[in-house]
């Protein structure tokens, strides 16, 4: 495995004409490829023992730390560090921060390095773009001389004025001069004499960012289907900020297919919110197999979450056997959590390597845990309220359990038989016969997703295909902009779901011909046929707020939809949580600003605790948290509250200067309950 890059490269000496003269024709290639990190991956050695890798080196000028480790049967074995120099004799380098709000100013930095043995005569330029505003510096000097081991720095004040992402081009240029530098010649290089780097940047609106989606499966057979889809912004919508986005692919489970990274809207960080990494990639690969759609592409990326997945679980394995939300930070394990992993790795046995053992120990603490009714007894902190509501928590789990070891071939009860008696009834109150109910709460979408489940998986169950298909409907309607839904256990039941119900009433794809067509806008067109139906084809949606009207024409199915981008201010309501955040100064020598936050979160709902909590806290423009904060705790961020106001701490500096500032936000919100938030 290689690590992470190390400091700019020194101690180097070149000569201008030490390489041979290229074509004046040629046009050297823009930097633009920068990561943090470069390889980190797992690659099968083989019976003899080599691999060979090729691959391209990032546009990083830098020095590479890299080291090998090897696990065999024979043993554990860790390669002598090794370094690979990155490296030209001239070039320039860009400080910028990540992100800034629109109307913010923040000083843009390129410094030139020379370490050529001659002198050179530098001219540096920004590339003008629409979406920034430069300040005018009449007295400001873009050309200068470098002997070498020199560098030089030249400033802009930059203003962006336009939201999205946008890409910064700086170019220098060792120009033909015959002005003396430092009492030398300045020389041109005959090779290398320019150097470009693209950076891209961030630049957000004020405010909360809101995001909404409008989602329809359209099937048409030799006729025209239609549905609206209305864009509307609340009146509190800061000026400028809405936009919204219009996707087509064609096969259900294609969004699912293009994020496999990012399902959900937020953040990992647990033993339960890893799963949704994991498992969502097994009914992909199952499902693209049956309906014979897998190409090596997506098969590749679906393993390398699969085992980054795996990995990563057994972090929050207890030494009995049991798994955890926060592994051996937590008192014991969580039977939910334990059941959900071992049934998942036994799934997963069939595309990666799975260690047998992990599932034997979990089945092995399952299995003490069951009680002389035959029930499963709940051990360990369970941050999901909703699962102890709506039927008895014994029951539930029992049938959770059931289904776990069955998939497992430990039991001769038929799970989906089981879970589909005891999900139905739970359900029937809140869903309509139609699937038209508006609910969409965690719960509610796995307690559907598990309905749609029974009916497709079973042989000894009559499938109604309209019946699944109104399920189907109702699913396809919660899911968010990346194909997931509200959390992490509904995100992966109803996958499983919709993959299953994909499998057994495949939709032939002909040609579907999609039309948007909005009052103020021209249509927008998509065309969608066998060999591009798991593309997914985008496009932005430029009158906003409208009503638009999506017609299919043709013959088969296609997944729809539409998500809309606005800010509001900080909402006032505090009906789940109480939030009070406040700044100080902190005294310090350096010629860095320094602040510590402070906040204070309780928990005011209608229940005795609240489900996990996540607290996210958004930089200032230009600042970074200190390592030693609180933020750097993976346990500081993932809380379960009472009425009791639970303090935080969290310290940050200045990495770049921003000047007119606008405010950042807090946001407390519950993962199972995303409509609880409160904002400050």
């Amino acid at each position: 495995m290689l690590s992470s890059k190390d400091s700019k490269v020194d101690n180097y000496v070149g000569h201008a004409d030490s390489v041979p003269q290229s074509d004046d024709t040629e046009k050297p290639k823009p930097r633009t490829h920068f990561p943090e990190t470069w390889i980190w991956d797992l690659v099968p050695v083989g019976d003899e023992g080599q691999a060979s890798l090729q691959l391209t080196v990032p546009d990083t000028i830098t020095e590479w730390h890299t080291n090998t480790f090897c696990v065999a049967d024979t043993g554990f074995g860790l390669s002598p560090l090794a370094t690979l120099r990155v490296f030209q004799p001239f070039f320039v380098d860009l400080s910028l921060p990540y992100s800034v709000t629109q109307g913010e100013t923040f000083s843009l930095k390129a410094t030139v390095f020379n370490y050529l043995k001659d002198c050179i005569q530098v001219h540096t330029t920004l590339k003008d773009t629409p979406e920034l505003k430069v300040d005018a510096c009449p007295g400001c000097q873009f050309t200068s001389c470098l002997c070498a081991d020199e560098t030089q720095t030249f400033v802009w004040n930059v203003t962006a004025t336009r939201l999205g992402k946008v890409n910064i081009t700086v170019s220098s240029v060792a120009e033909d001069s015959h002005d003396l530098c430092d009492n030398q010649v300045a020389v041109t290089p005959l090779r290398g004499k320019t150097d470009t780097v693209i950076k891209s940047l961030l630049v957000k609106p004020e405010g909360v960012l809101q995001k909404k989606t409008q989602n329809a499966y359209l099937c048409a057979t030799d006729n025209t289907v239609s549905e609206e889809f209305s864009l509307t912004l609340p009146a509190e919508t800061l000026e400028g900020s809405g936009r919204a986005t219009f996707s087509v692919i064609g096969d259900i489970m294609g969004p699912a297919l293009q994020n496999l990274g990012q399902l959900l809207e937020m953040p990992f960080g647990c033993g339960e919110q890893n799963m949704v990494q994991f498992v969502p990639n097994i009914f992909i690969l199952e499902y693209l197999q049956k309906t014979k759609q897998l190409d090596p592409e997506i098969e590749n990326i679906a393993l390398h979450f699969l085992i980054t997945g795996y990995q990563r679980q057994l972090l929050y394995k207890h030494d009995d056997g049991s798994y955890s939300a926060f592994g051996k930070a937590d008192t014991q394990g969580n039977t939910w959590l334990t059941a959900f992993v071992a049934r998942s790795f036994g799934q997963a046995s069939s595309h990666i390597y799975i260690d047998k053992g992990h599932v034997q120990d979990a089945v092995l603490w399952l299995q003490k845990h069951q009680l002389p009714s035959g029930c499963f007894q709940s051990v360990g902190k369970l941050f999901n309220n909703d699962l102890k509501g709506g039927v008895d928590d014994t029951l539930s789990l029992t049938a959770y359990i059931t289904a776990a070891l069955v998939e497992l071939h430990l039991e001769k009860n038929g799970s989906n038989v089981f879970l589909f008696h005891m999900f139905l009834p739970a359900t029937a109150e809140h869903l309509t016969s139609d699937s038209s109910s508006k609910e969409s709460s965690s719960s509610m979408i796995e307690t559907v997703a598990y309905i749609l489940l029974a009916h497709v998986s079973n042989p000894d169950l009559a499938v109604n295909e309209n019946t699944a298909s109104k399920l189907v409907h109702w699913l396809s309607e919660q899911r968010n902009a990346h194909g997931g839904f509200a959390s992490t256990q509904d995100t992966v039941v109803s996958l499983q779901a919709l993959s299953q119900y994909a499998a057994l009433f495949p939709q032939e794809m002909r040609n579907v011909n999609v039309t948007v067509k909005g009052k103020e806008a021209s249509p927008l067109e998509f065309h969608v046929h066998r060999n591009n139906k798991l593309v997914l084809q985008q496009a932005s949606l430029l009158a906003v707020p409208g009503t638009y009207t999506v017609q299919a024409t043709g013959s088969g199915c296609v997944y729809v939809q539409s998500t809309l981008y606005y800010n509001t201010p900080p909402p006032k309501t505090e009906e789940a949580f109480v939030l009070d955040v406040q700044t100080t100064p902190r005294e310090c020598d350096g010629v860095r600003k320094q602040l510590d936050i402070h906040i204070s979160v309780s928990y005011i709902g209608d229940r005795g605790t609240s489900n996990m909590v996540l607290v996210e806290v958004e930089m200032l423009s230009g600042f970074i948290a200190m390592k030693r904060s609180c933020i750097f705790d993976p346990f500081c961020s993932s809380l379960q509250l009472d009425k009791t106001s639970l303090k935080l701490n969290i310290s940050v500096e200045q990495d770049i200067e921003v000047r007119n500032l606008k405010p950042a936000t807090v946001h407390v919100y519950d993962y199972y309950k995303p409509g609880e938030i409160s904002v400050a």
